[in-house]
């Protein structure tokens, strides 16, 4: 897998808008703060995510339809309500989230 295979919302490429790919398993790069509102929408290849340290929000969609995906890495940052909608085979046991205070959300 190689980063040409997301598009950026910006220059210094933290903010991915899409994924092009059609890996089974995705690493997203270090330094992406965000995904994007329907970045991986319908990737059905896709099986696993791993997740960077550096992020901190997950859009709404951002994994719409990922009828595959079954596993990530823990999530312990801000993820949009719908933003795993459509993945049955994803189990709540993969999300590990954490209390967040407004300043952190901002």
């Amino acid at each position: 897998m190689t980063e040409k295979q997301f598009i950026f919302r910006d220059s210094d490429e933290t903010h991915i808008i899409k994924y092009c790919g059609t890996d089974e398993a995705v690493i997203i790069p270090e330094g992406v703060t965000i995904i994007g509102k329907a970045a991986f929408a319908s990737c059905y290849n896709l099986r696993e995510v791993t997740f960077p340290s550096t992020l901190k929000d997950i859009e709404n969609l951002a994994f719409f339809n990922c009828i595959n995906l079954e596993k990530t890495s823990p999530l312990t940052y801000y993820i949009a309500n719908d933003a795993f909608l459509g993945c049955p085979k994803l189990k709540k046991e993969n999300f590990v989230l954490k209390e967040m205070t407004i300043e952190q959300i901002e």
